[in-house]
Formats: C-alpha cells, structure tokens, sequence
C-alpha cells in the first residue's frame, strides 16, 4: 500500500484535544462589510462594499490518494482526510487556533477542542516542526452511511513531529509514535467536515498498522 508522505502530524496534540472535556470557544473571525455615505445637497446614499467569501484550501492533487479512486464517493471523503490534515498542520506549524483553513475543514466540538489545545501552545510559547525521521500517513478504510451524509474513516499515523519551545529551542515532546485513528466526517453543502477522532491505538515507535517503514 502507498503511504502519503507529509509535513509534522504531531498526533499525541491531536489526542489530547480529541480526549479533553469539551469547551465553549468565543467567535473571533467574521465576515464584515464596508459601509460608505456619499452626501449631496439634498439626499444622503448609502453605499455597501459586498466582500466575497473565498476559502484558503489549496486545489488537491488526486495522485495523494491512496485508497479510492477519484470521482467516487469514497475519494470525496478521503480528499478531505488529507485537506483536514493539512489545515492541522498549517494551524500547529507556527500555532493559530483560528487558521482559515481549520475552519473550512473541521466543525462541530472537534473544531472547538482543536482550537482550545492549539491556544495552549501559544499561550506556552511552543510551537512544532518536522524532525530527522520522515512522518507519514494514509487511509486503511471508509464507510459512507445509506443516506450519504456521514463517513466513517480509519486511518494510520507515524507521527515523528517535534513540540518545541519557541525563545529557547528547549525540546518539550519528540515521541515517535504510530497511531490508528476513526475519523467521522459528516457531508455539509458540497463538501466534507471532520467532526470527530477517536485513536484506536497508539503505539510508541512503529506500531502495527505502519509496516514497514
């Protein structure tokens, strides 16, 4: 099986957020207008600047895939396992609980929770990179529900990222780990949110699900 090769998972940050108690998280991120008065003699107009929502994800190269074949319904799910998982990675790489691209990717209490832990690492001083061993995950399985509106995912992680002390460099978490992970995913318009992460096992070093490296 072909393994997707990627950027810092640091998944032992992802357990703990998908294990702690849930947590009501404060909007900060809104969609405004701009407003401008344009007087004359007589009347006074009001004129509204419409701003356009645009997303932040990139477009998706199909030859990640590994398990489905793209145009099916199981590839749908599976694009956005990887899209989710880049908006994470982007979020923890120099940590933003309100990364654009979080929040077009994951919903729900699982949004909540990601955004709560991710504050941690800035309000600690941490942030994350990639170190010398290669991480790598993909997807074992996927099951669309008979009204083809929620899927659940199994996938694996060999997650070798680094948190680390941004002022002093100090290392805080270099564990290697391998991780089997169920994912949920619910169909919201036309596309696919990550909802929720339950990890199955989670092995120090290479666990089962990884074979060989």
């Amino acid at each position: 099986m072909n393994k997707h090769r990627a950027a810092v998972l640091v998944i032992a940050l992802l357990t703990a957020a998908a294990c702690a108690s849930e947590q009501t998280a404060t909007p900060t991120t809104q969609i405004s207008t701009t407003t401008t008065t344009v007087e004359t003699t007589t009347t006074t107009q009001a004129a509204t600047t419409t701003t356009e929502a645009t997303t932040t994800t990139e477009p998706f190269d199909t030859d990640r895939l590994t398990l489905t074949e793209p145009g099916t319904p199981e590839s749908e799910v599976e694009i956005a396992f990887y899209q989710a998982l880049d908006a994470y990675t982007a979020a923890i790489r120099n940590p933003d609980p309100d990364h654009p691209a979080l929040l077009e990717t994951t919903s729900g209490s699982l949004l909540t929770r990601i955004r709560s832990n991710i504050q941690e690492l800035v309000d600690e001083g941490w942030t994350t990179r990639d170190s010398e061993v290669e991480a790598f995950q993909y997807v074992l399985r996927i099951d669309i529900n008979d009204t083809g509106d929620e899927a659940e995912l199994l996938a694996c992680y060999f997650d070798t990222g680094v948190v680390y002390d941004k002022a002093s460099g100090e290392i805080i978490n270099d564990d290697i780990l391998t991780v089997e992970q169920r994912q949920t995913y619910q169909r919201s318009d036309d596309r696919w949110l990550w909802v929720d992460a339950e990890n199955l096992t989670s092995v120090e070093g290479t666990g089962p699900c990884a074979g060989n490296i």
